[in-house]
């Protein structure tokens, strides 16, 4: 048996001025057919980043203009719907609301930082149109971490260590992401080392070494972001041995050697 599906010249028409329409909003379109009933639907979705720039931890909403293509009237009656999904977030899947002032349906949400996609369903098999999804890009934009605090120089004896310093006090991120650090210094001489678990540096001295020596930490936030700290100053001062010779044995000139530190 053969099929033939036939397509009146002002359904067309009707679509390409629809999507011509959204064309400016970098949206995306789908177009349905039911032959079986004549039924025609478009689907133009975009989000509220196309023309802002938005972060994680603003809002973005979403739209879908669903239409009837022959009479450009939405598509809103009981039993029709749409749903929003997310790619980073597969569990996701929403009922979008309908705004009868716009004739929109509408979702708001805090979108992951970075590259997404985004599919909207609708479904409106109760009046013979058949589904319709669409699936289009959000690029959330990143902000990188803040070095907010300066790390202070510090003073350190020599055969010692520190490891006190918290990196959560001196570094920020306005998005939420998690920071994790690495640490450069000046020379060998002096090693820093990062736990990006408690976020703590532990600084350690090589040994007998003393001196003074710089150093600055980097936060990364994950999405290509990152920050520098300011140059900090690591004084090592010296300890001071003493060797005291103590005669124990006058007859035969042995001594009892011993060293202390100051």
């Amino acid at each position: 048996m053969q099929i033939r599906y036939k397509l009146r010249i002002e359904h067309i028409l009707l679509f390409v001025v629809l999507a011509a329409a959204f064309a400016g909003m970098n949206s995306e379109f789908g177009f349905s057919l039911n032959t079986g009933n004549n039924t025609f639907a478009n689907l133009t979705i975009w989000d509220s980043t196309d023309t802002q720039t938005l972060y994680t931890t603003n809002l973005t909403t979403f739209y879908a203009n669903w239409t009837n293509l022959t009479t450009g009237k939405s598509i809103n009656n009981s039993g029709t719907y749409c749903n929003i999904t997310f790619s980073h977030v597969p569990a996701y899947l929403v009922r979008m609301e309908f705004n009868t002032t716009t004739l929109l349906y509408v979702h708001n949400i805090s979108v992951a930082t970075g590259l997404n996609n985004y599919t909207i369903i609708c479904d409106g098999t109760a009046l013979n149109y058949a589904i319709v999804n669409v699936t289009d890009a959000i690029n959330v934009t990143n902000r990188a971490p803040v070095n907010d605090r300066v790390i202070p120089n510090i003073t350190l004896q020599e055969e010692t260590f520190n490891d006190t310093l918290n990196m959560t006090y001196y570094f920020a991120d306005v998005d939420g992401h998690e920071l994790n650090y690495t640490a450069t210094t000046q020379d060998g001489n002096i090693t820093i080392t990062i736990n990006n678990a408690t976020k703590f540096a532990n600084i350690t001295l090589a040994h007998d070494f003393y001196g003074v020596r710089y150093a600055n930490i980097t936060a990364i936030d994950g999405f290509s972001g990152n920050v520098t700290s300011n140059i900090f100053w690591i004084n090592v001062t010296n300890l001071i041995e003493i060797n005291l010779s103590v005669p124990i044995n006058s007859a035969t000139g042995i001594t009892a050697t011993d060293t202390f530190n100051i």
